[in-house]
């Protein structure tokens, strides 16, 4: 029998210069989501358009979390992005553009965290780490769909 695969909604609800953040609904969790500020989908400095994701669990050599005992690193890979490749779901706490001076722990990436705040006077997802393999677990390293919307 075929399980019916999980989607995930991220509602964003604020965009600058310092990132685009917004909230990520799953069942049973919920957290904030940092990403970089609309530049027309442009690689690595842009979010990705509001739409609709096949998310998968990848081997990653930089981001992601050991999964189970195995010496490998899994991370989520937003699969479907139009133009866009390596679009991933990783820790981190700043989503700013580069360009003009703030910093930024993406390329085009999403960062999850725990909640909403600042550092240094700019704006983050914090506790960022732990969030993601919350987040993991909780999906049961499992694919999905991300449905992005604004508001």
């Amino acid at each position: 029998m075929v399980s019916k695969m999980n989607r995930v909604l991220i509602k964003r609800f604020e965009t600058s210069d310092q990132g685009t953040f917004g909230k990520l609904y799953a069942p049973n969790f919920s957290c904030f989501i940092g990403e970089p500020p609309w530049r027309d989908n442009q690689t690595n400095v842009s979010c990705i358009p509001v739409d609709e994701y096949h998310v998968k669990l990848v081997k990653s050599s930089r981001y992601g979390m050991i999964k189970y005992t195995n010496a490998y690193k899994v991370v989520y890979w937003i699969s479907n992005v139009p133009n866009r490749t390596g679009v991933l779901q990783h820790s981190g706490n700043f989503c700013g553009d580069r360009s003009l001076g703030f910093k930024s722990h993406t390329y085009g990436c999403q960062l999850l965290g725990k909640s909403f705040g600042t550092i240094n006077g700019q704006k983050a997802v914090l506790n960022s780490g732990p969030t993601l393999r919350k987040f993991m677990e909780i999906m049961n390293y499992e694919n999905y769909i991300l449905e992005i919307k604004e508001g």
